[in-house]
C-alpha cells in the first residue's frame, strides 16, 4: 500500500498523466481510492466503445450522402435517355 508521505510529486495534479494517478490509485491504503481506477478503466472503455461506434456511424452516413447525391446526379440522366 502507498503511504499517503509516498505520493508523486507533481506540481499540478491536473497535469498528472491518467495512468500514472490511475496506478497510484490502485495501490493506496484507502480501499474507496482503490475502487475509483476499476470504475475510471471501465467508464473509458465504454466511451471507446461508443467512440468507435459513432466513427462508423459516421462513416456509414457520409457514405449514404454521397451515394444519393451521386444517384440524384444520374436520375435525370437516365430520364431523358427514356425520351
Amino acid at each position: 500500500m502507498v503511504a499517503v508521505a509516498e505520493l508523486p510529486a507533481w506540481q499540478d495534479a491536473e497535469k498528472m498523466p491518467i495512468g500514472r494517478l490511475l496506478k497510484w490509485a490502485d495501490k493506496h491504503a484507502d480501499p474507496d481510492v482503490r475502487d475509483q481506477p476499476a470504475r475510471t478503466r471501465a467508464a473509458v472503455a465504454g466511451l471507446r466503445k461508443r467512440y468507435a461506434a459513432d466513427q462508423k456511424l459516421t462513416a456509414i452516413t457520409s457514405e449514404s450522402e454521397r451515394l444519393e447525391a451521386r444517384l440524384a446526379e444520374l436520375a435525370p440522366a437516365k430520364r431523358s435517355c427514356w425520351r
